[in-house]
């Protein structure tokens, strides 16, 4: 198999894995066919156990899997020569931010990755300042961690992915420990990065949290059972408990209030667009 391709963008070519067992394995992910692009935003949803996390750890090469093929702009994920060039140009944020958190203070934090990688001072300090910057928590580098907020922990943790200078970063549940402060401004941040160029893999089970992604895809089993815009998916409702997903509590209400024969369009998803639609 040859190392390099000239295509961009994280691949995954019938991807299948299986973790060993005492009775004989479980498969994971099975059959996966899925590419991101830069400046791409794909969600994957699904129930727990439905892979969305083994399929994360398949993107950078943390796991590599039993049948098929991981490639990361052309580079494939099992050949060791590529091992640190794929982990810095893909990096996960996790849903416990102080799992991935390791300096005394903020900026030390930041730095950890980068330092390791050899980059010189200069450099270091223009992109532990950058990351900083663009979470939201410049002011702040002289800070220790565990004075922070949940979610200014989650945005310390996308810094410090930041300051690898990635191509693409998997969000595996960032958003599950935040309060709905917090929540915001992790999808905010997660826009503008899409906004800037990364390519973005967003792992959740909220629906609500889906909304601006280019693609939605959905889990089960391991296997890729839809595929789509998010309206898409949300126009699926009848298959929602199917997958273990719920509509979002403002759809619910729309779909409620088309029930009892008020007339609120299907794709209303904003108070004030709903509100707006009872009393023009």
């Amino acid at each position: 198999m040859e190392g390099t391709r000239d295509t961009h963008g994280i691949v995954f070519e019938s991807v299948c894995f299986t973790y060993d067992s005492a009775d004989g394995g479980i498969e994971a992910v099975a059959g996966v066919d899925l590419a991101v692009a830069p400046g791409e935003m794909t969600a994957v949803v699904g129930r727990n156990g439905s892979g969305k996390s083994t399929l994360a750890l398949l993107a950078n090469g943390l796991l590599h899997p039993s049948e098929g093929a991981v490639r990361v702009d052309g580079m494939y994920t099992t050949e060791q020569e590529h091992t640190w060039d794929i982990r810095s140009r893909v990096g996960i944020v996790f849903q416990n931010p102080d799992n991935q958190i390791v300096g005394t203070i903020v900026e030390e934090d930041v730095a950890f990755g980068p330092e390791n990688l050899g980059v010189s001072r200069p450099e270091l300090r223009f992109r532990v300042d950058s990351a900083l910057e663009i979470v939201g928590l410049a002011g702040m580098a002289r800070r220790e961690p565990h004075l922070l907020s949940g979610g200014q922990k989650q945005r310390l943790a996308i810094a410090g992915v930041l300051a690898l200078n990635p191509a693409y970063i998997v969000f595996d549940e960032p958003t599950a420990m935040l309060d709905p402060a917090g929540r915001s401004d992790v999808l905010a941040l997660m826009e503008r990065l899409r906004r800037d160029g990364h390519g973005i893999i967003h792992i959740t089970h909220h629906l609500s949290d889906v909304s601006t992604a280019d693609r939605v895809v959905v889990l089960s089993q391991g296997r890729i059972v839809h595929a789509g815009s998010p309206a898409d998916l949300l126009g699926q409702a009848d298959r929602l408990g199917e997958w273990g997903l719920e509509l979002p509590p403002i759809r619910r209400m729309v779909a409620e209030l088309g029930r009892l024969g008020v007339n609120v369009p299907a794709d209303a998803d904003e108070p004030t667009y709903i509100a707006s639609s009872l009393w023009p």
